[in-house]
């Protein structure tokens, strides 16, 4: 038959070709070997074209581990395989690119493709589609290792006065830049009296609406693709706020918004349309503000009390003084609260409150953690919604000896935390409460003795320990962690390991164990673990580990024949892996003297127990009650290592061995009944 036949079906009357060597065009060929049997022979053409550029669903993302790129693939039967490249830099020139590499598990609708660099800074890869002809147009995906710059705001809005209806247009695109080449900003705008004052942005053209008398403070905000913000305000005054409502005789708040940091004054300037020829006094009170959203301060952040403003005889304003406290606790990054005019006989009020920011900032918490948070500006410029979208934190070798609770307090958003090369030794209960999107957490290098308290991390996929001073580990140590896909415990002082150490952890993918003092693993330890790609116990005193992979089995009782007689032995056996299998696991057996259901028995990755097989005794004259020996007659072999950085085809299996058990035997005869004393 011709070399180029694959897949013969000749009971459907087709048989496909991989290609047709002599012509480009599809035709039915006429094969001497396949005449009379009425085959239509059709094959895939060789392609015309190369293939299309691959469509990326994202072409960026940033990490301090393996990132995933991935592609749609275009209904394109043509191609045969991926290829990427990688090039350091943002901007890379064609000679600064590696050699183009194939990608692994392609051809599948959607492709995801593994990559990994340990350098920070921004790395260019390039994927293309490859054919018979060659490889297409490539795409490209930037990855950006380590922390992202936020954007910056390079200039100011000044404030307006506008008469109801009139609008302000502003192009703010001016005011903000991004270090981050590849980084492409989106704004938003609010109004926080929209009675008083609308918002509106049309790509980066601001429209600020008067709608009635009164202030309103308008903030814009620009976000990166890593959603760090930056954002800018100002007031935009509507007629005479003094005067709304109340004519010659009314007076009120004269800005909606005040603001003051710890420590500092909060003002509140009052007004009247006009002057009286005596004193007017106004009493005014504190409460918490009509936003939901900020947090409210309290009696000990303003003292409790409100009091009486006072406007003298001949002048229409006077000043609100609020001290605010300056604590050394950890609080939300703004609170706020309002203070509330009461009217006073003969003056009405017109605008009755303001609202006063306390400008907390990250002050108050661990210095190093403050500097990290604030990026060199002032640590009370920080704002809510720039810690809630921070994404990554990076204090690695920083000189932190102990954190606070409350340190990493509004970071609701974030999902990588480093902490490696301190001299940490414990972290504090509710540290990580706030971020329940972490998936990283490294600690290497550190001082910790026990395991540190976590309490619940239902995203963590990765824990680095490696490099403390480690011990032991307590019982179901990570059975609030059930997505952990990646533990890293090596280089400690690990002495003895719970049974339960991965008993919830499903999810687990690699574990690293070298260099500890193991002497001896525990069974079951790696019992309903399937997913294991990478087991490192090299370096420990009881390495390399022996697990052990034996048969057992059971028999099973004949039943009775129809002329009395009972039918041949029966029984089961299967692998049996007293640890668990930290892989598939594959040997070939025998059992001379019966008939087996399968030539090989087999393990699944986190079982102890294998399939079963059935072994059925041979009767052969005076053999019928003779016994069964089953052994394994293939060495059980660790799965190929490919330890390195290659994620594409990442297997590392070392510090363990594989010991096959004895010959299992099975119909064996009862001892013959030992031989009574004679009675005397």
């Amino acid at each position: 038959m011709s070399p180029l036949l694959s897949n013969p079906d000749f009971d459907s009357g087709l048989v496909v070709l991989d290609s047709n060597p002599l012509s480009t065009e599809s035709a039915n060929m006429h094969i001497p070997a396949l005449e009379g049997r009425g085959v239509t022979v059709l094959y895939d053409p060789l392609p015309t074209t190369r293939p299309a550029t691959p469509q990326l669903a994202s072409d960026r993302t940033q990490s301090t581990g393996p990132a995933t790129i991935r592609w749609r693939d275009p209904v394109d039967h043509s191609i045969v395989r991926y290829e990427v490249r990688r090039a350091a830099g943002p901007a890379p020139g064609e000679s600064a690119f590696g050699e183009w590499g194939p990608v692994a598990g392609s051809n599948k609708r959607t492709t995801d493709h593994a990559v990994f660099v340990p350098e920070d800074g921004w790395h260019t890869f390039e994927v293309r589609a490859v054919n018979a002809l060659g490889g297409g147009p490539a795409a490209r995906f930037w990855l950006l290792v380590g922390a992202n710059n936020s954007p910056v705001v390079t200039g100011s809005i000044s404030d307006a006065s506008l008469a109801p209806g009139e609008p302000l247009v502003v192009d703010i695109a001016g005011y903000f830049t991004d270090a981050d080449f590849a980084d492409t900003l989106t704004f938003s705008a609010a109004s926080s009296r929209s009675a008083v004052a609308t918002a509106r942005l049309d790509g980066t053209t601001l429209t600020v609406t008067a709608v009635a008398e009164g202030q309103a403070q308008i903030t814009v905000r620009a976000r990166d693709n890593y959603d760090a913000t930056a954002s800018l305000s100002f007031l935009v005054t509507v007629g005479n706020p003094a005067s709304i409502g109340g004519g010659d005789d009314a007076a009120g708040v004269e800005a909606a918004v005040a603001s003051a940091p710890e420590g500092g004054v909060a003002e509140v300037a009052v007004a009247m349309a006009a002057a009286r020829t005596v004193d007017v006094s106004f009493a005014y009170s504190f409460g918490p503000d009509d936003d939901p959203a900020t947090a409210d301060a309290d009696a000990a952040d303003h003292g409790g009390e409100g009091g009486k403003v006072t406007i003298p005889a001949g002048q229409t304003t006077a000043t609100i003084r609020i001290p605010i406290a300056d604590d050394n606790d950890i609080e939300p990054a703004r609170e706020a609260f309002a203070v509330t005019l009461t009217p006073t006989d003969g003056v009405g009020v017109a605008v009755s409150s303001a609202v006063v920011h306390i400008a907390e900032g990250v002050c108050d918490r661990t210095w190093q953690v403050a500097d990290a948070l604030r990026g060199g500006r002032a640590c009370e410029a920080v704002t809510p919604a720039e810690l809630a979208r921070r994404r990554t934190m990076r204090l690695r070798d920083a000189g932190l000896a102990q954190l606070r609770p409350l340190d990493f307090l509004g970071l609701a958003g974030l999902t990588v935390l480093i902490l490696d090369d301190n001299g940490l030794s414990a972290l504090p209960e509710g540290l990580l409460a706030g971020s329940p999107q972490l998936r990283v957490l490294r600690l290497r290098g550190n001082r910790f003795e026990t395991l540190p308290t976590l309490g619940s991390a239902p995203a963590l996929i990765e824990l680095d320990l490696t490099g403390n001073l480690l011990t032991e580990l307590p019982p179901q140590p990570f059975a609030d962690l059930p997505a952990l896909g990646y533990l890293y415990l090596g280089e400690n002082q690990i002495e003895t390991l719970p049974a339960d150490l991965l008993a919830d952890a499903e999810a687990m993918r690699i574990l690293e164990l070298q260099n500890n003092a193991l002497e001896a693993l525990p069974e079951g330890i790696f019992a309903g673990v399937p997913k294991l790609v990478s087991l490192q116990l090299q370096g420990n005193p009881g390495a390399p580990f022996p697990l052990a992979v034996e048969l057992a089995g059971v028999e099973v009782e004949g039943e009775e024949e129809e002329d009395g007689a009972e039918e041949p032995g029966r029984a089961e056996i299967q692998l049996r892996v007293p640890h668990g299998a930290p892989f598939a696991i594959d040997v070939e057996i025998s059992a001379p003297g019966a008939t087996l259901s399968a030539q090989s028995a087999t393990i699944a990755a986190g079982d102890t127990l294998g399939d079963p097989v059935s072994v059925v005794r041979d009767v052969a004259g005076n053999e019928a009650d003779a016994a069964v020996t089953v052994e394994i007659t293939s060495a059980p072999n660790l799965p190929t290592t490919t330890c390195g950085d290659d994620f594409d085809e990442y297997r590392c299996f070392r510090g363990f061995e594989l010991m096959p058990g004895s010959p299992l035997t099975l119909f064996e005869p009862p001892a013959a009944a030992a031989e009574l004393p004679r009675m005397r």
